[in-house]
């Protein structure tokens, strides 16, 4: 049976390991972003220019791929807008001429 203290889901007791090391070891967050790089092909490493770290080149050719594609992206969406000012220029000359034959036409 179940005292009122335990129904009620009460305090959790963490367990003791006393001085059992379990060896997990403590991760570190490095501030830098690893955005310059030197690339030794000799060694086939690649090497944080910041902060000296020697990093996976598998992680970094993802990161420039995406970036790339991120480019790809930007780059279409400005040639998208681009294309969609001109139309809205041509539009609003259209506008403008029509604007301008009306006031001629009422002033005769």
């Amino acid at each position: 049976m179940m005292n009122d203290e335990e129904e009620k889901g009460g305090d959790l007791v963490e367990p003791d390991f006393g001085a059992i090391n379990l060896g997990i070891k403590e991760r570190v967050f490095c501030g830098c972003k690893h955005l310059r790089v030197i690339l030794d092909p000799d060694l086939r490493q690649i090497e944080c220019r910041d902060c000296k770290k020697v990093l996976d080149p598998i992680e970094v050719l993802l990161q420039y791929a995406m970036k790339e594609r991120q480019l790809h992206y930007r780059r279409e969406t400005v040639r998208d807008l681009d294309c969609r000012i001109e139309k809205l220029s041509a539009e609003e000359k259209r506008i403008k001429s029509r604007i301008r034959y009306a006031k001629e036409k009422v002033k005769r």
